[in-house]
């Protein structure tokens, strides 16, 4: 039996946290603990979002930049019927997945696509959810005891 081990690269801000340095010490982190399979996928604004981070990120400048490429977004649904929001382009979001999984492929780990907040781009699940045999969802252990990565501070 094939042991799966996966954790979340979610959300993931477009030109923030997405840089090649960044994903790739993030992965090299993940393959040094175990992990098979990356589960990935922006940030996805809904109103509250928007007003969070207006609120509580004091970098103006920073805030713009996270919300400038949303101006050309996708409005949809999310799966599950968990309210709807604003995506990043299309574009944007399916360069970057394939970049993130030639990086994954670096490292020996699998992306996985959540397609509940890009029904556009990827079909079915992120993977790291399954379901039981009675059609309720089990989740895995999640382990919440710290980071596997930090980002280094903005230049």
């Amino acid at each position: 039996m094939t042991r799966c081990v996966g954790c979340r690269a979610d959300p993931l801000i477009h030109g923030v946290t997405d840089g090649d340095a960044n994903l790739a010490a993030f992965m090299a982190a993940c393959r040094e603990r175990g992990v098979t399979d990356v589960a990935a996928s922006y940030l996805f604004i809904r109103p509250a979002i928007a007003a969070s981070l207006k609120w509580h990120v004091a970098d103006g400048s920073l805030v713009e930049r996270i919300l400038a490429p949303y101006a050309e977004g996708v409005r949809f649904a999310l799966r599950g019927g968990a309210g709807g929001g604003l995506a990043l382009p299309e574009a944007i979001r399916r360069a970057a997945f394939e970049r993130m999984e030639r990086l994954a492929a670096d490292h020996g780990l699998q992306i996985h696509v959540c397609g509940c907040k890009n029904p556009d781009v990827a079909s079915g699940r992120c993977h790291l959810v399954r379901e039981g045999s009675e059609g309720d969802v089990e989740r895995r252990t999640q382990s919440r005891t710290g980071l596997l990565w930090e980002a280094p501070p903005s230049a």
